[in-house]
């Protein structure tokens, strides 16, 4: 979370990154002695965040909780290249809210502790690094220091008390003490600031001496980092790092607030950006470097870093819709494509059949099958290299057609086995026939379909587009578009089409487009069009149209 001013919160924005050091080898828990803390496997650390906290907690309006217990979310998340997930305890933040402060709106450090435990062994199961943070903002500033009513050394002191020797023996788990506790540099200098700190951070590292403990957190980059650091003499810098969050100051210019980081990234000190955020109209959002979506800036200095998004955020059209397409397109997504899986994994389940075989949970789409999606349980999304089908909408088509099994024939099978030790060359005859299978579920080649957009009308205020849907190769009994307008529409109506706004995204809003119940089937070279009209603060400048959606 994010402070736009010394009165008001903001949630927050992309994280900056390192500059071009030497990464030397970290330890099984710290990783780093210079550079960019890593994990233990000197893996840079790439991750997005998760939430504990009372107000969307299981059963409520936004339980977004349920994410962070959920098992599939750990594993769809890995699947995109993320290798760690942040952990946000958010009740002290809600405890101190005056929205949120009626007896009874928040957890308890012991009611937080089950939540918490689920967390790590879910995060132990996947495989990934869990960063814990005591979350809340401005809390020094507030209390004028981090005493509190109800305990000798505050709710912070607590927490890790209680915490830091509960996962003391578990490699996978990373300390971030505290969030965004001041937006005053002199504060961090004070003696009450330091005194307090130091007898936190010197209880979490004598009951967890080998855990990775994450200090500061600078609510952002133009704070004076690395002297700040540099009075903290009582921090054991073998297991030790600098947090930060990529975020700018209104009043400092982006020059300056670089020459902070630099000056930081050129120490001693491992650090990490453990925020960066999707805001990009609040006043502390700046193009670091030229790069619009932060993430970049931060692949550029090979630094650690994790996203921010609002707490009640359930969905990850964010990362699907904005980052990962803008990794790919500018060329710094970090995913290795040889170590994702070559498998079909955007079918929902999987089962072994007698003869061996492993069968997965399909779509028979009008006599044509398709995998279901393992995330979205409506639409149709492109995943995997392959269309796919949300359950819901696979159930709801007219006809006979709804969730099959779907197995493998033996040749197919051993054809799959077989293509995945051959030469690329083997694999790319293999695809261009339509017969083929393009896993080894044996599901057919997706679908290719061309969009263009053929009219704009513009007034002010409103507008009508059309585009034309042409099919390229075979018949199809469906089509679906992803389109973006920039900037920003609000559409009214639409015709031969179902239109589902998906969002925002970078430079304005995307929308999931599907076919209207009669002009879904199109032969091969056939063609079709479709409309919709809506309004606009501003002239559209741009509007993209294209099969695949994230």
């Amino acid at each position: 979370m994010k402070i736009k001013s010394p009165h008001l919160l903001h949630q927050v924005l992309p994280f900056l990154a390192l500059s071009c050091l030497l990464l030397t080898t970290l330890s099984t828990s710290l990783t780093a002695t210079a550079g960019s803390l890593r994990d233990k496997n000197g893996d840079i650390m790439r991750g997005t965040r998760m939430v504990l906290g009372k107000p969307y907690a299981p059963g409520s309006s936004t339980p977004t909780v349920e994410n962070t217990l959920d098992l599939d979310e750990w594993l769809y998340l890995k699947e995109l290249g993320f290798n760690s997930i942040r952990v946000v305890w958010v009740d002290p933040f809600v405890k101190d809210d005056p929205n949120w402060n009626s007896p009874g709106s928040w957890w308890e450090v012991d009611d937080v502790l089950p939540y918490l435990d689920d967390a790590v062994a879910t995060a132990t199961q996947a495989g990934m690094n869990i960063i814990i943070n005591y979350h809340n903002v401005g809390e020094y500033v507030e209390q004028e220091g981090f005493m509190d009513e109800l305990a000798d050394f505050g709710e912070m002191a607590e927490f890790w008390e209680k915490v830091a020797p509960r996962y003391a023996d578990n490699d996978l788990v990373y300390y971030e003490l505290n969030n965004e506790q001041t937006w005053n540099s002199a504060d961090y200098y004070t003696e009450t600031f330091m005194s307090a700190m130091q007898a936190v951070y010197e209880q979490v590292r004598s009951d967890a001496p080998e855990r990775t403990i994450i200090m500061f957190s600078f609510n952002n980059i133009a704070q004076p980092m690395k002297d700040i650091a540099d009075n903290y003499g009582f921090i054991d810098w073998d297991y030790t790092a600098v947090g930060y969050h990529f975020y700018g100051w209104v009043s400092n210019t982006e020059e300056s607030e670089i020459a902070s980081l630099e000056t930081l990234l050129a120490s001693d000190y491992p650090t990490i950006c453990t925020e960066w955020g999707y805001d990009y109209d609040a006043d502390y959002y700046k193009a670091y470097l030229g790069y619009p979506i932060n993430a970049q800036a931060l692949e550029h200095y090979q630094q650690s870093w994790f996203d921010w998004r609002d707490w009640s955020e359930t969905r990850l059209d964010q990362i699907t819709e904005v980052l990962i397409p803008d990794a790919k397109e500018k060329g710094y997504y970090w995913l290795n494509s040889s170590s994702s899986s070559s498998s079909s994994s955007s079918s929902s389940s999987s089962s072994s059949s007698s003869s061996g075989q492993i069968c997965t949970t399909g779509c028979n789409w009008y006599g044509t099958l398709y995998p279901v999606c393992e995330h979205y349980e409506t639409g149709w999304h492109w995943l995997n290299s392959q269309s796919c089908i949300g359950a819901q909408t696979c159930e709801d088509q007219w006809g006979d057609g709804g969730l099959a099994a779907l197995c493998p024939t033996s040749s197919s099978s051993s054809s799959s086995s077989s293509s995945s030790s051959s030469s690329s060359s083997s694999s790319s005859s293999s695809s261009s026939s339509t017969s083929a299978s393009n896993s080894s579920s044996g599901l057919p080649l997706p679908p290719v379909w061309d969009c263009e957009l053929t009219q704009l009308n513009q007034w002010s205020g409103g507008f009508t587009a059309e585009f034309k849907i042409s099919n390229k190769n075979g018949p199809i009994n469906r089509w679906g578009v992803a389109i973006y307008f920039s900037p920003e529409v609000q559409i009214s109506n639409s015709w031969n089409s179902m239109v589902e706004e998906s969002g925002s995204y970078l430079y304005g809003t995307s929308l999931w487009v599907e076919n209207a119940a009669w002009n879904g089937m199109l032969a091969t070279d056939e063609s079709v069009t479709f409309g919709m009209q809506g309004t606009t603060q501003s002239p559209i400048s741009d509007v993209q149209c294209r099969q695949q959606q994230d």
